[in-house]
C-alpha cells in the first residue's frame, strides 16, 4: 500500500480498518506501536487470552525501549497480566506516583524496599550531576561570549578607522561617517550565513545548513552564535526539568530523604535564578525588530554603533537573524516545582 511505503503505518492501519482487513491493520499499527488500535484488532481477530498476553509482552518491550514507560506499564498491567513488570516499568521510567499506586493497588509493598527506594537515590545522583555539568556548561559558554563579542567589536571598530582614515574625530556622527560604516558592513552582512537569503530553501533547511556553520571551536567565525545556541539548549533544557525535579522532591520526602532533597531543591532553584538573571545578558540585543533598525547616524551612541559593529547589521539587511539568536527561551514560571516543607516560596 501506498501509505504503508510512505511510512503512514497509522493512516495505513485506519483505512484497513475502513476495509475491515483486520489482520492487515493489526500490522499496520505494530508497524507504529499504536498499541490501543493493536488491542482493538486483536478482538475483531478473537485472539486468545494466550495469544494476547503472547502479543502484549513483545509490545510492552517495544515500548519501553522508546522510553514510553506509562504506556508500556498499562500493557503489561492490563494485557499481559504482568503486575510485578508493570511495577519496575514505573519505576525504571521514573513514573513514582503510578508505580505507587500499583503497589498499593496489588499489596506488593515489598517493591518500595527492593525497587523503589534505590531508584530514588539513583535518579537523585543522575540529577545532581547533570545539574553540576550543565552549570558548569552555561558558565563557561557565558563568560566566553563576553570576550568573543568583547573581540568582534574592537575588531570591527579598529577596521572602520582604517576605512574612514582623514575623518576628524569631531566627525564621528556625520551623515558621511554614517554612509562609510554603513558601506563597510554591507559586504559583511551579506556574506554572513545567519541571514535568510531569497532562495528555494525552506526556511528549516536554510537554518539547518546555518547552524551547521556555527562552531564552539575557539577563534571560529560564528563562535559568539554557537555560543548562544549552546547556551539557549542549557536553558530549555533546565527548564523542561520541573516536572521531573518536583515528582523526584516529592517522593524522597515521602521516604525520609529530607537533606538530599534540600540539597537538590537548593541546586536546582540556584541554576533557575542563574539563568533568569544572565537572559538579557546573553540576549542583549533586544527583540529582532530593533536589531534589524539602521543604528547609524547622528543619533547613535557609543554603544549602540559597538552593538551594530559586533552584528555587522545594515538597514539594508535583506534577511532575519535566527530566533535562537534574537529571543531567549521562555522560562514556564507558571510550572510549580518548589516544595513549601522544604523551605520554599511558590515557584
Amino acid at each position: 500500500m501506498y501509505l504503508t511505503e510512505k511510512n503512514r503505518h497509522n493512516e495505513a492501519g485506519v483505512v484497513y480498518v475502513k476495509a475491515e482487513s483486520w489482520q492487515l491493520a493489526l500490522e499496520a499499527f505494530q508497524s507504529c506501536l499504536c498499541w490501543r488500535q493493536i488491542f482493538c484488532m486483536t478482538a475483531r481477530l478473537k485472539y486468545s487470552t494466550a495469544q494476547n498476553i503472547e502479543l502484549a509482552k513483545k509490545i510492552a518491550e517495544q515500548l519501553k525501549g522508546k522510553n514510553r514507560f506509562a504506556e508500556s506499564a498499562v500493557v503489561f498491567e492490563q494485557y499481559a497480566n504482568d503486575i510485578e513488570e508493570a511495577i519496575v516499568t514505573l519505576i525504571e521510567g521514573c513514573q513514582w506516583d503510578e508505580a505507587l499506586r500499583l503497589m498499593h493497588r496489588y499489596d506488593r509493598l515489598d517493591f518500595i524496599e527492593t525497587n523503589l527506594k534505590e531508584s530514588l537515590l539513583g535518579s537523585w545522583d543522575h540529577q545532581m550531576e547533570t545539574l553540576e555539568s550543565n552549570e558548569a556548561d552555561f558558565t563557561r559558554y557565558k563568560k566566553r561570549l563576553v570576550i568573543v563579542r568583547a573581540e568582534k567589536t574592537k575588531a570591527k571598530l579598529e577596521l572602520l578607522d582604517e576605512e574612514t582614515p582623514n575623518r576628524p574625530d569631531t566627525d564621528l556622527f556625520s551623515d558621511t561617517s554614517s554612509a562609510t560604516m554603513e558601506s563597510a558592513y554591507t559586504l559583511d552582512s551579506q556574506r554572513s550565513t545567519v541571514y535568510s537569503k531569497s532562495s528555494g530553501r525552506s526556511s528549516k533547511n536554510r537554518r539547518k545548513a546555518e547552524h551547521k556553520m556555527w562552531k564552539l571551536k575557539e577563534g571560529s567565525r560564528h563562535e559568539d552564535f554557537a555560543l548562544i545556541e549552546a547556551l539557549s539548549k542549557i536553558v530549555t533544557h533546565m527548564d523542561g526539568l520541573r516536572e521531573d525535579i518536583n515528582a523526584l522532591l516529592i517522593t524522597m520526602v515521602q521516604f525520609h530523604y529530607d537533606q538530599k532533597a534540600s540539597d537538590l531543591h537548593t541546586r536546582y532553584g540556584n541554576f533557575l535564578s542563574l539563568i533568569q538573571k544572565s537572559l538579557p545578558q546573553i540576549w542583549e540585543e533586544g527583540p529582532e525588530e530593533a536589531m534589524l533598525q539602521p543604528t547609524f547616524g547622528p543619533q547613535s551612541t557609543a554603544n549602540s554603533i559597538a552593538q551594530s559593529v559586533r552584528l555587522g547589521q545594515t538597514s539594508q539587511s535583506e534577511g532575519k537573524l535566527d530566533p535562537v539568536i534574537t529571543t531567549p527561551p521562555v522560562l514556564r514560571k507558571d510550572v510549580r516545582w518548589r516544595l513549601h516543607v522544604l523551605g520554599a516560596a511558590d515557584g
